[in-house]
């Protein structure tokens, strides 16, 4: 890994999606960050290929957790972790699957 010669400041964006749709990749490519922390996704695990590859078309590198199946069969819950591919991130993803999303 090269040494980096600046500092840069990133920003980053939290958001409460309430559930995936392609208009959230489309306004996040919009804004101008390196970020994003999409809550309350409610993408099943079905859904979780098709993301990654609009993601990745948008040059983003995404991580997900999925929604637990709710006590009705929806989905509810859901997390995404987005970053902008250039800034190389994908060891920030190092994060354990199980109990993310929801507390006990």
């Amino acid at each position: 890994m090269r040494e980096s010669r600046s500092s840069e400041a990133l920003t980053l964006m939290v958001a409460n999606v309430t559930k995936w749709r392609p208009e959230v990749l489309h306004y996040l490519s919009e804004q101008a960050i390196a970020g994003a922390l999409l809550q309350e996704m409610h993408q099943s695990k079905a859904q979780e290929e098709m993301i990654e590859a609009a993601a990745r078309a948008r040059k983003w590198i995404c991580h997900q957790i999925p929604g637990a199946t709710g006590p009705k069969g929806g989905v509810k819950e859901g997390l995404g972790i987005l970053m902008k591919s250039h800034l190389r991130a994908k060891n920030s993803f190092l994060m354990p699957r199980t109990g993310a999303g929801s507390l006990p």
